[in-house]
């Protein structure tokens, strides 16, 4: 049902993962697995060689990696037809994020598109910290 859902809404889009870490793992992983030919691209400010075995298992599968970058900046794909999905810890005014909007991109995140894709009643807490 999930892939489902991803190549109905995702294929032929450039999906953008900001930061690859406890948030965007999972969801490029679930892109991988719906095998629906969408260009995902990983932007991190770490070096490639530093983001672990997990990032080499992706690229392997055909995930483009730019990294050493502020990742809301500079995007190198159509932002037209970019679904972007931020870490939480990234302000979805950064960089060139505004401006990528406003040429078409839908800026998301993965807690969101849960939220917006559940048919389960959500209950949250907040503050949590």
């Amino acid at each position: 049902m999930l892939h489902d859902l991803l190549r109905e809404k995702f294929s032929n889009k450039n999906i953008i993962l900001l930061g690859f870490g406890v948030s965007n793992i999972p969801v490029a992983r679930e892109f991988i697995a719906a095998g629906m030919g969408a260009s995902v691209t990983v932007r991190d400010m770490k070096p490639f060689s530093e983001l672990g075995d997990t990032a080499r298992e992706f690229a392997n599968a055909g995930v483009k990696f730019e990294c050493g970058e502020e990742p809301t900046k500079n995007f190198t794909c159509d932002t037209s037809r970019a679904v972007i999905f931020r870490s939480p810890g990234i302000r979805p005014d950064a960089g060139d994020l505004t401006a990528a909007v406003e040429s078409g991109a839908i800026l998301t995140s993965e807690v969101e598109f849960f939220c917006e894709h559940t048919p389960a009643r959500i209950i949250a807490i907040t503050g949590s910290d």
